[in-house]
């Protein structure tokens, strides 16, 4: 097993690297190449860049999200009320 100067084993080193390489340092930048394929995650589906999403979907989706969210969020503030003294 290699250690680095830093004092990193290489597997550790290969790590780091993936996550400050120019692709992903672009990618975490938000600069895309136009022509690019997109995924937006309201509908799950590849787009193009520049096309217009499914609106309809969005929404659903957006909602849905929401809803699960709030009621999650009250069951947890209902089972902490229930279990004060």
């Amino acid at each position: 097993m290699r250690i680095s100067p830093a004092g990193h084993t290489a597997s550790e080193q290969g790590s780091a690297d993936r996550f400050t390489g120019p692709v992903c340092m672009a990618a975490l930048s938000g600069a895309e190449a136009p022509g690019t394929v997109q995924v937006n995650p309201a509908t799950s589906g590849p787009r193009r860049h520049g096309a217009r999403p499914d609106t309809a979907m969005s929404r659903v989706a957006i909602e849905e999200a929401g809803a699960g969210a709030d009621t999650q969020r009250q069951d947890q503030v209902t089972d902490a009320d229930r279990s004060a003294p």
